[in-house]
């Protein structure tokens, strides 16, 4: 999904759905970030103005969380361009939180 020539974290086509999207949560000097620890996980998609396009639940597996690509997501109110993506961990015992901001892409599919 996202190629080594990118300038984006993130980059999928409008509409297609269906398979697991990895992302790769770090440690601010770079290295993997052990996130067994948190027992919740959320991600928010927003326009670059921070309209938000959708929100939803994430699997977490030390170190990335995993996004089931949905439908509804992936075309997310018919919106393409730039992107932000937040990811959100957090321990609901203590209230612990980690967050994670990437910057992506939707691309309009070009196959008629």
């Amino acid at each position: 999904m996202v190629n080594s020539q990118s300038v984006y974290d993130i980059e999928y086509v409008f509409g297609e759905f269906g398979d697991n999207y990895n992302i790769g949560i770090k440690n601010d000097d770079g290295t993997d970030a052990d996130i067994s620890g948190f027992d919740a996980s959320q991600m928010t998609v927003t326009k670059m103005d921070d309209t938000v396009l959708f929100t939803t639940s994430v699997t977490r597996s030390t170190p990335n969380v995993i996004w089931a690509m949905t439908e509804a997501q992936t075309i997310a109110l018919t919106y393409d361009g730039k992107i932000k993506v937040q990811v959100e961990l957090t321990i609901s015992t203590t209230k612990k939180r980690m967050t994670k901001t990437f910057y992506g892409f939707i691309y309009k599919n070009q196959v008629p």
